[in-house]
C-alpha cells in the first residue's frame, strides 16, 4: 500500500512537472546552475594553422558534477560532443582534453570521495584549419552534457549547448590572441 501511494504521487508529481511546460522542467535541470561558454585562442584563423579552442563551464556555489572519468560507473561524466558537418568543414578537431579533477565527500557518499568538478572547469579543444580554406567564418556546434548535485540531491542531466564562432583569416590578416 505504501508502496502504491509512492508510486501514485511521483506519476502526479511527473504529470505536474510536464504539465506545468519547460519553464518548470528547468527549475529541476542542471541547465540551472552549470553555465557553458565557449572560447577561441585567437580572433581569426589562418588557413593551415592550429589553434585551440576552450569550453568553460561556471557552476555555482555549493554545487559540483561529475569529472569526466566518475568514481563510480552509475554517475553520470562531463562530456563534451563536438557536431561535425558543414560548418567544421575544413576543420580537424581532436577529443576533448579535460580538467584534472577534485576529490571529494559528501553526505550521501558515506566518506567515499568522487571525482568532481566545482566553480570553474576549462574543457580544452585542439584543432587545425585546413590550408585550402577560404576567408569565412565558421561555427562550431556542440554540447556539454553535465548533471549538478550539491551535498544532498542532484539535479537532471542537462545538455548545455555551445557555440563557437571562428573566422578564418585572409592572407597577410593581422591574428591576434584573445583568452
Amino acid at each position: 500500500r505504501i508502496r502504491r501511494t509512492s508510486l501514485s504521487a511521483l506519476i502526479a508529481l511527473a504529470g505536474a512537472i510536464a504539465a506545468a511546460g519547460p519553464a518548470s522542467a528547468q527549475a529541476f535541470s542542471s541547465a540551472r546552475v552549470v553555465k557553458a561558454q565557449g572560447y577561441l585562442s585567437f580572433d581569426k584563423v589562418p588557413p593551415g594553422s592550429a589553434f585551440r579552442m576552450a569550453v568553460e563551464l561556471s557552476i555555482s556555489d555549493g554545487f559540483h558534477i561529475n569529472a569526466h572519468k566518475p568514481t563510480l560507473d552509475y554517475l553520470i561524466p562531463t562530456k563534451l560532443a563536438v557536431a561535425v558537418g558543414e560548418e567544421s568543414d575544413g576543420l580537424t578537431i581532436s577529443e576533448p582534453i579535460y580538467p584534472d579533477h577534485i576529490e571529494r565527500a559528501f553526505s550521501f557518499t558515506d566518506g567515499k570521495k568522487l571525482r568532481v568538478y566545482q566553480g570553474r572547469a576549462l574543457i580544452g579543444v585542439e584543432a587545425t584549419a585546413g590550408k585550402g580554406l577560404a576567408p569565412s567564418t565558421r561555427t562550431l556546434k556542440g554540447t556539454v552534457t553535465a548533471q549538478a548535485c550539491n551535498d544532498t540531491s542532484c539535479l537532471a542531466p542537462a545538455k548545455l549547448p555551445i557555440e563557437i564562432t571562428i573566422p578564418i583569416a585572409g592572407p597577410g590578416e593581422a591574428i591576434a590572441a584573445t583568452h
